[in-house]
């Protein structure tokens, strides 16, 4: 995944620099540097939040906090770029990216209030992942196999329409009870949180 996501941002850059496309021109290579730079952050997201945590659920590195900025502010370009161009696709697309870098920061920041928090992040993730490579599937392969030149703009969210309901489901499924802590550690957050 990171393979592709990285020869994807990388192709559509250098589409946009060789041809020297005009902004409307590159709206399709904005895409799908977004759809790799979701796919990357997603995944690597997925793998890391299973490896990293302390008692309070969350131990982060300067690496996890800018992969969650970049997915954040590329998704906050692309909107821009889909506002501009007035392109339905690259407007409302990237607010997934918004929504999952918003919440991968507050993840971060807050650590986890439920039990089985990192499962439900890690499906997230992996979910989220799936849906940005199915999407670019949808957008890039699908026409060429098909030999049809444009898709319609349902089957460009159709991904998401399926595949988030899913993510919903197995949020509420794995979720389980608010994690309680004893006094002991109570004590010990505050006293991290005071510096003693």
């Amino acid at each position: 995944m990171f393979i592709v996501s990285a020869t994807s941002v990388l192709l559509a850059l250098v589409n946009s620099l060789v041809h020297n496309l005009s902004l409307m021109e590159s709206s399709f290579n904005i895409f799908l540097t977004f759809i790799g730079v979701l796919s990357y952050v997603t995944a690597i997201y997925g793998i890391r939040v299973l490896k990293i945590r302390n008692k309070n659920g969350v131990k982060t590195s300067s690496f996890d906090w800018f992969n969650a900025c970049l997915l954040l502010i590329s998704a906050v370009i692309v909107i821009v770029f889909g506002a501009i161009l007035r392109d339905p696709l690259l407007f409302w697309f990237p607010f997934i990216g918004l929504f999952l870098g918003v919440t991968q920061i507050l993840y971060m920041s807050m650590g986890s209030k439920y039990k089985n928090e990192r499962v439900v992040e890690h499906l997230t993730a992996m979910l989220s992942c799936g849906v940005s490579a199915i999407t670019a599937f949808v957008v890039f392969g699908a026409p060429r196999i098909l030999d049809i030149d444009q898709v319609s703009l349902l089957l460009w969210f159709g991904p998401t329409i399926i595949i988030v309901p899913i993510i919903i489901v197995f949020t509420k499924k794995f979720r389980g009870p608010k994690r309680t802590l004893s006094t002991a550690d109570q004590f010990r957050e505050e006293n991290q949180r005071i510096g003693n």
